[in-house]
């Protein structure tokens, strides 16, 4: 049992009672979660055979899945257990942690926890406070949200390290880690793309037990006015002196010409 989201913080365990078939599930889909899995020495098959050959086996070791779940892409959740005994008075009262782990998993079925929510998008230059009509290439940015999670009681902020912002325009030209506070504020400074156009703020996060957020603001970019260039480029200092000389030496010939005999 990994997924806090779904079987609680609970700091310390007992074991668990469990009499049924196993399971396996696709891990690779990103929507299957394995909450209870089996020991190494764990295998599933008929109990009426003997014969536990590669065919008759349905699942050995920790691919042996007791108790999953799954939430779909429009966050809509399932739980299937191989055993109706697990959540069963009988062993509910014995000495084990099957009432515990079984009121967290109908908790989070029913999204009684494991909730999240986005408020307070914002993004503005670096030094100001308000989202201007439109970017400039090569602005700082900075760009906050506040994220906040439904424990079963109330809505708390969120703490995690991998929610990104990805800059976008069809591909990401930005994509930096937000950074969160303890009030669930989760903030970062970038400097936009040296590329105008129509970007979009993206923020995508899905995380197993959680529901997925999904984000996006539309903001334009444009290129420098002719008046916002540097005047004087450093690595044109070669092409400023040549240009000088030249004229310089276009002034000397004609003195030569006008006062020569």
């Amino acid at each position: 049992m990994n997924v806090p989201s779904i079987v609680g913080s609970k700091k310390t365990r007992r074991p668990v009672l469990f009499k049924g078939i196993g399971q396996t599930i696709n891990d690779a889909s990103g929507l299957n979660i394995g909450i209870i899995r089996g020991y190494d020495t764990t295998y599933s098959a008929n109990p009426d055979t003997y014969d536990l050959s590669e065919d008759k086996v349905k699942a050995i070791g920790r691919d042996t899945v007791l108790i999953s779940a799954l939430q779909a892409r429009n966050n809509a959740r399932v739980t299937f257990s191989g055993s109706l005994l697990f959540f069963s008075d009988r062993f509910a009262t014995s000495a084990t942690d099957n009432q515990y782990v079984a009121a967290e998993v109908t908790k989070w079925t029913f999204k009684e926890r494991g909730i999240l929510r986005a408020s307070n998008i914002t993004h503005h230059r670096v030094g100001e406070t308000e989202a201007p009509f439109i970017y400039t290439v090569k602005d700082d940015i900075v760009y906050s949200v506040r994220i906040e999670e439904y424990n079963g009681d109330a809505w708390v902020p969120f703490q995690s390290n991998n929610v990104q912002l990805e800059f976008t325009m069809l591909d990401p030209y930005v994509r930096t880690p937000l950074k969160a506070d303890k009030s669930g504020l989760f903030t970062t400074t970038f400097k936009a793309p040296d590329v105008y156009g129509v970007f979009s703020f993206k923020v995508d996060y899905n995380e197993l037990g959680y529901t997925s957020l999904s984000l996006k603001t539309i903001q334009s970019v444009r290129p420098f006015r002719h008046d916002e260039y540097p005047r004087f480029i450093k690595t044109a200092y070669p092409y400023y002196t040549s240009s000088i000389i030249m004229v310089g030496g276009v002034f000397l010939l004609f003195v030569i010409l006008m006062f020569s005999r």
